[in-house]
Parts: C-alpha cells; sequence; structure tokens
C-alpha cells in the first residue's frame, strides 16, 4: 500500500513537471529569440539590495518598525529579481545549448573554437547560477509566505543572501553575461547591445 501511495506521488510530480515545463520553457531559436523574451533587469537595483553597508545604513535612520516596513519591500523586489535572473538564465542556457549542437558540428576553425570555448563558459556559469538561485529563490519565498519581517526577534537580512551555496549572486550572473555579451557580438555589436540592455539595465562601460 505504502509503495502504490509512493508511486502515485512520484508520477504526480513527474506529470506536474513536465506540465509546468511545457508552460514555462518559451520556445528559443537564436540570440534574438533571448533579445525579445529576457526579462529586463537592473544591476544598480539588485546590488543595492544585496549592499551590507546600504542596509546598515537603514536601520540606523529608520526606528524599527520603519525599517521592518521597508525590508517588506526589498524582499519582494529582490524576489522579482531573482525571478527575472533565474528565468534570464535558462532561456540563454537553452540558446546555447542549441548553438553548440550547431557548431560542434561545423569545422574546427579558429573562429570556431573560439564560439565553442565562449559556449562551453555559458553553460558552466548557467549552471553555477542555477544553483545560487535555487538556494536564495526559496529562502525569500519563505520570509515572503511567512512574514518574516514581523518576527519579534528576527528581522531578515538581505545582505546575508548575496552569497548561497557557495556562489556569489553578483559575480555568477556577472560571469554569465560576460560570456554571452562576447557570444553575441558574433552577431554584431547593435544585438550586444541590446542584449546588454535586457540583462543589466545599461549597457557596460568596459567590456
Amino acid at each position: 500500500m505504502i509503495s502504490l501511495f509512493a508511486m502515485l506521488f512520484m508520477l504526480g510530480i513527474l506529470v506536474l513537471l513536465i506540465i509546468l515545463g511545457r508552460l514555462f520553457r518559451y520556445p528559443v531559436r537564436n540570440i534574438f529569440d533571448v533579445i525579445e523574451l529576457a526579462r529586463p533587469t537592473n544591476d544598480a537595483e539588485f546590488e543595492q539590495l544585496l549592499d551590507p553597508e546600504y542596509e546598515a545604513r537603514l536601520r540606523a535612520c529608520m526606528s524599527r518598525d520603519e525599517f521592518r516596513a521597508e525590508q517588506r519591500i526589498r524582499i519582494h523586489k529582490l524576489f522579482d529579481c531573482m525571478r527575472h535572473r533565474s528565468f534570464n538564465t535558462l532561456l540563454i542556457a537553452h540558446f546555447a545549448w542549441l548553438e553548440w549542437r550547431r557548431w560542434a558540428k561545423e569545422p574546427k576553425t579558429e573562429e570556431n573554437r573560439a564560439r565553442l570555448f565562449l559556449l562551453q563558459e555559458v553553460l558552466r556559469s548557467s549552471m553555477e547560477l542555477r544553483v545560487y538561485s535555487l538556494s536564495v529563490i526559496p529562502t525569500l519565498a519563505f520570509w515572503i509566505l511567512f512574514r518574516v519581517d514581523r518576527w519579534p526577534v528576527l528581522v531578515p537580512r538581505l545582505s546575508e543572501l548575496r552569497e548561497a551555496s557557495s556562489k556569489d549572486g553578483i559575480y555568477a550572473y556577472s560571469r554569465l553575461t560576460t560570456a554571452v555579451g562576447y557570444l553575441s557580438l558574433f552577431y554584431g555589436e547593435r544585438c550586444y547591445d541590446a542584449l546588454m540592455m535586457k540583462l543589466h539595465g545599461a549597457i557596460p562601460k568596459e567590456f
């Protein structure tokens, strides 16, 4: 009886994963689809949310109740930022797999080797960012669902979430976007500019 229940439970989980996969797996054919589908993110906002000095200044200049209210808003902001970055990571990883399958069959020219190297870097860094996201997003969801900002003893610190599962969130995202940025240059500078605007909210001054 227990084994039957376990099998039904696992079957239900599998069906749910298949449904979610179809609902949230967007069709990506090329870099232009990534640019079109990517959700806008802003580096300045993300870094400020994880900045321990900025958070400490907020705590110092606000009353306890004011800080709790502000932290609730900031938790929701970070949750949205992480969802957008996680979504963009999936798009980029899917694009990289398609490109890898395509270019791995082509003659090994110098340009092709450079492209394959960048694709490998995109895939590695996307995995690193996924590990980070899978640690941080559930934590933020727990804080939101159970209103941790109202708990009498604990006031959650967003700055503690910069590192999770031995990954630095800011570095991991920078590594991924740098690699895919170089890759996008194979399609032209306009493509690079459009992609960076989506992934960073601005075009990096130095690249």
